[in-house]
């Protein structure tokens, strides 16, 4: 069925009818952003004319400001946000189109289309038209969930798959699904490599030393070692930007001799700090990442380290346009979560109980004992409150499963999961049993209606075994 709406003309090969890029990896990172200035900056996107925007997004609080997209001016203008349930999208004149009747749900990916053609803005929800309004502005963004310079109402919450088509033609993909603070746009290409002998592969030609560094090459990797105690020393080579394009830096570390940290990035200087992009750390054998902006002057890629008789070794070390990238601000490794696209559409993250021995759940009752021998808790009783909970409930996601196994040891009364110390028995049907022997616990539960899970005796006197359980978040998606 054809939306109510003229399609735009020359799609990208991998968008859907409804606007969406089709991506088909069963298994993806998901970035959680939290709300406290934890944001991502992309090169402005000015959009005049048709176009077709279409993201993902997961709100924890729909009921409250969450920012999609924004503008770093001062101003509440050129904006796409959630609140009261609803999206806002607002352009750079003011004028403003919203959906109404609850349409965007908490704590659930939802898919949002915004369209407009002509004068016409609709949105779309979930393959749904929810609103529409009229346009005579352009639209401007260079901020992704939040808005304004001083930075508020972050987006607290999950956003993938952000795609922008102006007049037709895919000039933004950013699918935020690989775990890096640089937030690759997919709908345009790197350029060259702008950094001479980037490989090494002729030794240390083209490369400038520090005055307290000494350059040695073996197989392609890059040495610097420092020459005069507690100074820095480095290796470099100047690069000529362009103002106002976005350029990606990614350098090998391989290691360090007797240095507390790897100093390397981009300095306006040859030798001084590294203020443009700083991607200094202690971390060995790993590629670090970073994009900036260039504004016309001579920058320059550093490779150094700091310490008396100190070392640090490098593979490969480039620079390259970058076409609309972004960054991560204030970003976390924690922020991004591994998941696995489930048959029922749904995405399920890795381990939350992630104790080997399970001796140490949030809190077992009296009638509660740990057998270590099992790896297991043994309950032998008939207290009505005796709960065991295996992860305090303020850390238990909103929706998540839950499975292992339980044994009866003896007795013949019930056991199953509770929901604020009462056995569930109107939510999930499966969540609740009297148990056979031995029983698999398999079970989807919503903490938003159950408080959060544990696991206590249903009815009689009864001997039971737990066996270590499994929780894994899952991401609802609509």
């Amino acid at each position: 069925m054809r939306l109510p709406c003229r399609e735009p003309v020359n799609l990208h090969p991998r968008l859907s009818l409804r606007g969406h890029i089709r991506r088909v990896n069963a298994s993806r990172y998901l970035r959680s952003n939290d709300p406290s200035s934890n944001h991502i900056e992309i090169p402005e996107i000015v959009l005049a004319g048709d176009f077709d925007i279409s993201f993902d997004a997961l709100s924890l609080n729909a009921s409250t400001p969450n920012m999609i997209l924004g503008n770093s001016a001062n101003s509440d203008n050129n904006g796409v946000f959630i609140n009261t349930y609803n999206v806002t999208v607002r352009d750079d004149g003011g004028n403003t189109t919203y959906t109404n009747g609850s349409a965007f749900p908490s704590k659930i990916l939802n898919k949002v289309r915004i369209n407009k053609t002509g004068a016409t803005v609709t949105i779309f929800i979930n393959g749904q038209p929810r609103g529409s309004g009229v346009s005579t502005s352009p639209f401007k963004f260079n901020l992704l969930c939040t808005r304004k310079s001083f930075y508020e109402f972050e987006l607290n919450g999950i956003l993938a798959d952000v795609t922008m088509h102006d007049n037709g033609i895919l000039k933004r993909d950013y699918p935020i699904d690989d775990a890096s603070n640089v937030i690759a746009n997919k709908a345009a290409s790197l350029g060259p490599e702008l950094v001479t002998n980037s490989d090494f592969s002729d030794g240390t030609s083209n490369w400038g030393a520090g005055s307290d560094a000494l350059l040695s090459e073996s197989s392609g990797v890059l040495t610097v070692s420092v020459t005069t105690p507690d100074t820095f020393g480095n290796a470099f080579q100047s690069i000529d930007t362009e103002a106002g394009k976005e350029y990606f830096v990614e350098i090998d570390v391989r290691g360090s001799t007797g240095a507390t940290n790897i100093l390397c990035g981009i300095s306006p200087t040859p030798t001084g700090n590294r203020t443009i992009l700083n991607l200094d750390g202690s971390g060995q054998n790993e590629l670090r990442r970073g994009t900036f902006t260039g504004d016309g002057s001579t920058v320059y890629l550093q490779l150094g380290t700091f310490g008396d008789g100190s070392s640090a070794s490098y593979g490969n070390a480039g620079v390259k346009e970058a076409p609309g990238y972004g960054r991560v601000v204030n970003g976390n490794a924690s922020d991004w979560m591994w998941v696995e696209k489930r048959i029922d559409g749904n995405y399920i993250g890795p381990e939350i109980i992630t104790q080997t021995v399970w001796e140490n759940p949030a809190g077992a009752g009296s009638q509660w004992t740990y057998e270590p021998e099992t790896n297991s808790w043994l309950y032998n009783g008939d207290g009505s409150l005796n709960t065991l909970v295996p992860i305090p409930l303020g850390e238990q996601p909103d929706f998540f499963n839950i499975s292992g196994h339980v044994e009866r040891v003896s007795g013949s009364g019930g056991f199953g999961i509770t929901a604020n110390g009462v056995v569930d028995s109107d939510t999930v049907s499966d969540a609740q049993f009297n148990i056979s022997n031995p029983f698999r616990v398999n079970a989807d539960l919503d903490k938003n209606i159950s408080g959060g899970v544990g696991f206590k005796r249903r009815s009689g006197t009864l001997s039971v075994r737990l066996f270590k359980q499994s929780m894994k978040r899952i991401v609802r998606c609509a």
